[in-house]
């Protein structure tokens, strides 16, 4: 179920439209079973075959939301339960909230144009002649644009095309030590590392579940601030002021 759930939030979220949700999806599989994370023969949504029609500045303010609800069958009967209206929306949020932040989004492309800008030189020199990558650079551009204003779109989409009654608000985690443990917001890891704070916007319309977990020679000791508990998940309710939490750990006696 969280495949499909992250298969099409990404592909809405890039701006996939065009040949798909029509044409260009698919399914894979192992076909032998084994010990590996993907060993177990399920079948897996693919993402693939985004060069086109995606990705692009032309497409930030698309409501690729409203286009699949009316190109994809599936998806649209799919959003016949509520349930499920509900998942995508806290998925959705997951990945602006992490994959799809300006930090995350900046750090990969840089890192995409170091390792390819050369190649992309010597591939214009071949086969058009011209010995620069300025093209690259400003496709590169581009799809940084496109990332830096694609939020506010997606989200109000989501409200728009749902019928959500609430707003997003901040929620704010903190905890007392980086190096103690992580937490688990809905469907994202978030790994504090070296910082001990984290905050991400969600629809007041839906609770947020938050999963502490301890690393090796730590335990879970309570949540704190805006919620008082000492189990290590919990389901947190919310309203437009939004709300902040802390998680504790502290060390194992040895």
């Amino acid at each position: 179920r969280e495949c499909i759930l992250d298969y099409f939030a990404a592909e809405m979220y890039i701006g996939r439209h065009g040949d798909w949700p029509g044409g260009n999806f698919a399914l894979w599989r192992s076909r032998k079973t084994g010990d590996s994370k993907y060993d177990d023969g399920k079948w897996r949504w693919m993402l693939y075959d985004v060069n086109s029609g995606s990705l692009a500045g032309y497409l930030t303010d698309m409501d690729t939301l409203d286009n699949v609800m009316s190109e994809s069958a599936m998806f649209i009967n799919l959003c016949q339960s509520e349930d499920f209206k509900r998942q995508f929306t806290v998925t959705m949020m997951d990945m602006v909230n992490t994959s799809f932040t300006t930090e995350n989004v900046d750090e990969v492309i840089s890192a995409c144009v170091e390792l390819m800008e050369d190649p992309m030189r010597e591939h214009f020199k071949r086969f058009f002649g011209v010995e620069d990558s300025s093209q690259f650079r400003n496709e590169a551009k581009d799809i940084r644009s496109f990332f830096d204003h694609r939020k506010p779109f997606m989200v109000k989409y989501l409200k728009d095309n749902f019928g959500l009654c609430g707003i997003p608000a901040l929620i704010k985690i903190e905890t007392n030590n980086a190096k103690a443990g992580d937490v688990i917001v809905n469907t994202c890891w978030i790994d504090f590392q070296n910082e001990t704070k984290w905050q991400g916007e969600y629809y007041t319309d839906f609770p947020v579940v938050l999963t502490a977990v301890p690393n090796q020679g730590y335990r879970f000791v309570r949540w704190e601030n805006g919620i008082s508990s000492k189990e290590e998940s919990i389901l947190v309710n919310f309203d437009e002021k939004g709300i902040a939490l802390k998680a504790v750990f502290e060390e194992v006696s040895k």
